[in-house]
């Protein structure tokens, strides 16, 4: 599971809860009650991953190295 991408979802605005849960390797932090574009903008920063939207889904890929 070294490979998987985790954000954290919460609803603590507690700055040292954030600042842990990067120090714990997860990519991202949303809010409660999170938006999507929070969401696709951590997805977005993370090198060799895409996210393609169209009007009735998304589809996440992974580069293949």
């Amino acid at each position: 599971m070294r490979d998987m991408l985790v954000i954290m979802c919460s609803g603590s605005d507690y700055g040292p809860d954030q600042r842990r849960s990067v120090e714990l390797g997860a990519a991202g932090y949303l809010l409660k009650s999170p938006r999507f574009s929070s969401f696709r903008d951590i997805v977005a920063g993370q090198p060799g991953l895409r996210l393609i939207e169209d009007e009735s889904s998304l589809t996440m890929l992974r580069a293949c190295a």
